[in-house]
């Protein structure tokens, strides 16, 4: 029986593929595009599941390309153009039928039988043209396409790609037959398994790649030992080669001495000074200086919080920020003239005495802790 198909509006999916460049953000949601669609990997999945259907049935398609997939004004998509589809119970025809571009090698040796296998191959064929922008067999002449199809070779993706989904996409589309997923369910779960976990890809990737620079920057500084003369020559006023860059900094050691700093508090400065100092190479002075910047960053965000939630007792906090505002006056000008005969006692003077304070606290876990030890 033929069932005439009512009209649709929708674009198909070679439309969608060519406002893009290929890459991995061609499976992520995309508004770019003339049809607005959740993914071409959820589109990918859900062709899957029109064909799951269809070899439920005994059909094959033969024909699957991104030219025969619709994607309708609300994101259904549509397996369209089944002239070239063949039911598993009869023979293959003896002629050539599909589309070079996209074709396992079966489909142009008629001597091979053709099988649910064979429309593994063709999606694996649209996959790598979602990932790299171009069709799995594109060719300057029919003769270069009918000898990539045959040769099939596994394909090696640019270092962007993840590993993960280039496997797939090499595996779906084997010479062999019997070297594929075995069936379309396969293929779909794989797909849907690697979508669900892609995102923890990117953040390990995006550690390690953390991890190579920051040992790129130790090793570099250690070739000539510098990295031991800097960690001790002190709190000097001489600026130092920095052993990371503002950008690591600002995306490491500064949100957790912030963090640090609104749940806890004591100390932040100390901390601030040390990492200016320690990592950026800056002197005394001039970390003072930053230091005092960071301090009053981290202030204005708590000021903030605390007036959005009105716990904020405006006649002391307005006193002590007019006291801070004329201590800072003061301290600039005596580290100016003083420099870090002034800075490096105090800072060292501070950080004791918080060091006391906290210790002498009863309420300390670590006081607690050694206090029956002292004790005895």
């Amino acid at each position: 029986d033929v069932a005439e198909m009512p009209e649709c509006d929708a674009d198909t999916m070679r439309a969608v593929l060519t406002t893009g460049h290929g890459g991995l953000e061609m499976l992520e949601y995309r508004e770019d595009v003339p049809v607005p669609v959740p993914a071409d990997g959820e589109v990918l999945i859900r062709v899957c599941h029109a064909l799951e259907l269809a070899h439920s049935k005994g059909v094959i398609h033969l024909d699957i390309k991104p030219d025969n997939v619709m994607i309708g004004q609300f994101g259904e998509v549509y397996l369209l153009d089944w002239g070239v589809a063949l039911p598993l119970n009869e023979p293959r025809p003896r002629q050539i039928a599909g589309t070079p571009a996209y074709m396992a090698p079966e489909m142009i040796l008629l001597e091979n039988p053709l099988d649910p296998k064979t429309d593994v191959y063709l999606l694996g064929s649209v996959l790598h043209q979602v990932l790299t922008g171009r069709p799995r067999h594109m060719a300057d002449s029919l003769y270069e396409a009918m000898a990539s199809i045959v040769l099939s070779e596994e394909v090696e993706f640019p270092p962007e790609i993840h590993q993960e989904i280039a496997e797939i996409c090499n595996k779906a589309t084997r010479k062999e037959p019997e070297e594929r997923f075995g069936s379309v369910r396969e293929l779909r779960e794989a797909l849907e398994a690697y979508l669900r976990h892609r995102g923890s890809i990117d953040l390990t990737e995006a550690a390690e790649a953390t991890l190579e620079e920051v040992e790129s920057i130790l090793d570099s500084a250690n070739t000539s030992g510098e990295i031991k003369v800097d960690a001790h020559r002190g709190f000097t006023e001489e600026d130092a080669r920095a052993r990371i860059g503002p950008a690591l900094f600002a995306g490491t050691l500064a949100p957790l001495v912030g963090f640090y700093d609104g749940v806890f508090g004591p100390g932040a400065g100390s901390f601030y000074m040390i990492g200016f100092v320690g990592l950026l190479g800056f002197g005394i002075l001039r970390a003072t200086a930053h230091t005092k910047i960071a301090n009053a960053a981290s202030n204005l965000g708590s000021l903030g919080l605390y007036a959005a939630t009105g716990a904020v007792v405006w006649p002391v906090g307005l006193a002590m920020a007019l006291f801070a505002f004329l201590g800072a006056q003061v301290g600039a000008r005596l580290a100016m003239r003083l420099g870090a005969r002034l800075i490096r006692p105090l800072l060292v003077f501070v950080a004791c005495a918080m060091a006391l304070k906290l210790l002498a606290d009863p309420a300390n876990p670590l006081t607690a802790a050694l206090g029956p030890l002292l004790a005895h």
